[in-house]
């Protein structure tokens, strides 16, 4: 059923309450149809993300396996994180000093 249907379905029933009874029912089993077939759909698409995650991670691994772990870069920049105060003051200072290079 599609949202105009479902609206038209609805507006019937509230235009005709003698008959609601008998419209009610078959409009509340096309709702329960359009309800598991949205569960049925949730379901495979999760089913679906865990799958490609899964070969994502597989890819990366044979990837890794092929060309090696990537190389660390050494970084000749001190770590300012892991400084006190004065080991931080002492590096602002030889930044000053060297023009900021």
């Amino acid at each position: 059923m599609t949202k105009e249907e479902f609206r038209t379905g609805i507006t019937s029933v509230l235009q005709n309450p003698d008959t609601a009874l008998v419209g009610i029912e078959a409009f509340i089993n096309a709702f329960d149809e359009q309800a598991d077939s949205l569960a049925a759909l949730t379901a495979d698409k999760e089913e679906s993300e865990k799958r490609i995650r899964d070969l994502q991670d597989t890819n990366m691994k044979l990837y890794l396996r092929q060309v090696g772990e990537p190389e660390k870069e050494e970084n000749d920049e001190p770590n300012i994180d892991e400084m006190d105060f004065d080991e931080y003051l002492q590096y602002l200072d030889t930044i000053d000093n060297n023009g900021g290079n």
